[in-house]
């Protein structure tokens, strides 16, 4: 579902409705207009960050190819790994020399950097011990309310869903089996799926949300 979302993939059938335009007709051409709009954050930061470039030029990469000037585009850069709690001399270095949590810092400075509309985030927290979780989820809730970027958090862990999100849609073998409000699905239970993700959550004493 999110590589469509950010035409990584064409479905065969369906809409995908972006301000009432059906992204899933659009030819590679016409899509480039909305690459800046949807962005991506992905699970795995150091898969999708180039080896061979140097940080600034990764977060940079996408203003340029919009146009920007690159001593612009290299300036936002350092704005933005600031803005993720990064040292300045991190655009002088690669991917490598950086923990998963940093590198995922790294994801989400480029994601930002052509200031899109909607940001889709998989599963950012997955691999990172519970202090770094903390940490990134408390930078993406903050980007999310200044910011006013409509999110799409897909995640495995309903814990996540209910502290990140205001609505929730459970898919279970590639189609939604429940959705609403946060609090409504997860007080209601209605589908079996989503009472089974709930007992997978380790540890007892997590509460659901309440509606507001």
């Amino acid at each position: 579902m999110r590589a469509s979302l950010v035409g990584l993939v064409t479905p065969e059938a369906g809409e995908i409705l972006f301000h009432g335009v059906d992204l899933r007709r659009l030819s590679r051409f016409a899509w480039k207009p909305y690459r800046g709009r949807i962005q991506m954050v992905f699970q795995d930061p150091f898969a999708s960050l180039n080896p061979r470039r140097k940080v600034g030029e990764i977060v940079a990469a996408g203003p340029i190819a919009q146009g920007v000037l690159r001593a612009a585009a290299l300036a936002r850069a350092r704005d933005l790994l600031r803005l993720v709690q990064m040292e300045d001399a991190a655009t002088g270095q690669y991917p490598h020399e950086f923990s998963a949590g940093q590198r995922q810092r790294i994801g989400i400075a480029r994601a930002l950097a052509t200031e899109p509309e909607l940001l889709i985030v998989e599963d950012p927290v997955l691999a990172l011990d519970l202090p770094e979780q903390a940490q990134l989820l408390a930078l993406l809730t903050d980007f999310r309310q200044r910011r006013g970027l409509t999110m799409l958090f897909v995640t495995r862990d309903l814990r996540l869903a209910g502290q990140l999100c205001n609505r929730v849609a459970v898919m279970q073998d590639g189609a939604i089996v429940e959705q609403g409000a946060v609090g409504e699905v997860f007080r209601t239970l209605r589908h079996p799926y989503t009472q089974l993700l709930l007992d997978s959550i380790p540890g007892r004493g997590w509460t659901p949300p309440q509606p507001a």
